[in-house]
């Protein structure tokens, strides 16, 4: 049998694998518990209970900085400080009996035959906060200043890696293959959507160049290839997943081609959206058809600047609106990153919240993303004409604002009405009302909106259908002024 023939073989058997539900723990578990040092604790922070939900794939990310992470590299260096939010950090502790947080829980997820992905950051800036200390002891940075961006940028962080330079190329290449080489794992989830600037080009605010994508895809390729070494070497098929933009035009603009990598088979699976998203999930979907690739929208939480509209929508009930939008759009899955947005920990400091009582937790979501999408259909849940709004990436990106086709409206984010023409506001509600109505499941509909003057003469309809509503004056204590909350019922027949 050929080489390509060979790998073809064990590719089909890795692709066979169920994965309605994938989760990201986002890495640091290690530093958020502060019980003892024992493999149970570290697996009982987020581990055991994503298992118990019933997730197809675990992803567990340790890198908390290009070139230093939580996992015992011999390639990059190991993150042990336990200054500042490292406090309470057991890698060190790990280190000493032996072991590491990738290798437990390695172990523990494959032990109970669940599908596990290693997860690296492809240019971590955390270092560029939390006091620096997630600069202690990182080798590569410390003899390489020239890599870096540093002072003067304009966008991104100073301490991010300019992927134009080979030494960061090469780096990045050994640093995966050497977890691969070294831990059990079932593939590699690159992560081009969290810090997504690689290029001083951007830093500066211009597009990445040609040569820069090029250099990009080259580097893509070449994991590919060292990827078929093992690949052949272990008859064992590790699979390349990727997070990106879902967005090809914005990707370019950042160095990242990834329709060529779909094209030349480069990835396995991947992973759209992050802090922002640009479309409506049926683009990624019809993106994925096209190279016959899975596709798996990443629902991380909503960061519009708005603080009352933030919590409105990091709940459980804004979950499963979203979840139903992955379904009903044709993706493969759902990716779950972090907790999703899901039990916001400054909930609470918000009046009027909604709310309050059942912002609920990662856990809740797994179990009910699980049961599927028949079972979260007869499920109460809040839809937004723009979950994320306009989006803001951590450590900075190039400008995006431009890129987005879908509405950001929230209320730091609104948009003005006049006597005439009306705006029309789309939302997408992907709930089969037919389904609920022949299970005698009778939907019934609130809906909410904020303007900022006396609603006397404003008609608002849904489908054509007028609305009638009522409303109250809700006072906002970081405002000069307060708003109007509008609620009303959709009457039967105005949702399609």
């Amino acid at each position: 049998m050929s080489e390509y023939k060979e790998l073809m073989a064990l590719k089909e058997k890795a692709m066979s694998r169920r994965r309605d539900v994938i989760f990201d723990n986002d890495g640091g578990d290690g530093f958020y518990y502060s019980s003892e040092t024992k493999p149970e604790d570290l697996l009982r922070s987020r581990t055991v209970p994503a298992l118990d939900a019933g997730v197809d794939t675990y992803v567990y990310t340790t890198g908390w900085g290009f070139g230093i992470g939580l996992h015992d590299s011999k390639v990059g260096s190991v993150l042990t400080t336990k200054r500042g939010i490292a406090k309470d950090n057991k890698t060190g502790d790990f280190l000493k009996l032996g072991t590491d947080c990738l290798r437990i829980t390695s172990e523990y997820v494959k032990k109970r035959g669940v599908e596990f992905f290693w997860g690296m950051r492809m240019n971590d800036t955390h270092d560029a906060g939390y006091d620096n200390i997630h600069m202690d002891g990182n080798k590569f940075k410390q003899e390489n200043p020239d890599v870096w961006f540093g002072k003067g940028i304009k966008h991104g962080a100073y301490t991010a890696v300019d992927y134009k330079s080979e030494k960061v190329r090469e780096f990045a290449l050994a640093y995966i293959m050497d977890t691969v080489d070294r831990y059990d794992i079932d593939g590699v989830f690159l992560d081009f959507f969290r810090h997504p600037i690689f290029f001083r080009s951007n830093a500066m605010g211009e597009k990445a160049t040609e040569e820069e994508t090029n250099l990009m895809t080259d580097f893509m390729e070449k994991v590919y290839l060292a990827m078929n070494e093992r690949r052949l070497r272990d008859q064992k098929y590790y699979l390349i997943a990727v997070r990106v933009p879902d967005s090809v035009e914005y990707s370019l603009a950042i160095g990242l081609d990834i329709e060529k990598w779909l094209k030349k088979g480069l990835v396995d699976l991947f992973s759209v959206a992050s802090y922002l998203q640009f479309n409506d999930w049926t683009y990624s979907a019809d993106l994925a058809k096209k190279y016959d690739v899975p596709v798996y929208p990443s629902l991380d939480e909503s960061r519009v600047q708005d603080a009352y509209s933030r919590y409105k929508r990091n709940c459980l009930k804004a979950y499963y609106g979203r979840i139903m939008h992955v379904w009903d759009s044709g993706c493969n899955g759902v990716f779950m990153f972090n907790n999703s947005g899901l039990k916001d920990p400054y909930h609470n400091v918000v009046p009027n919240n909604w709310f309050l009582d059942d912002a609920g937790d990662f856990r809740k979501a797994l179990e009910v993303t699980a049961r599927g999408k028949d079972f979260v259909n007869t499920l109460s849940k809040r839809y937004f004409t723009s979950f994320r709004g306009s989006g803001r990436v951590a450590g900075g990106s190039l400008p995006h604002a431009r890129y987005i086709n879908i509405p950001v409206l929230n209320r730091k984010e609104p948009i003005e009405t006049y006597k005439g023409p009306a705006n029309s506001i789309p939302i997408r509600i992907s709930d089969d009302l037919d389904e609920n109505r022949k299970n005698r499941i009778v939907p019934k509909a609130t809906f909410f909106m904020t303007i900022s003057e006396q609603p006397n003469d404003l008609q608002i309809r849904c489908n054509g259908i007028p609305l009638s509503y009522e409303f109250t004056y809700l006072q906002d204590e970081n405002a000069d002024t307060g708003q109007y909350l509008l609620k009303g019922i959709l009457p039967d027949g105005s949702l399609r």
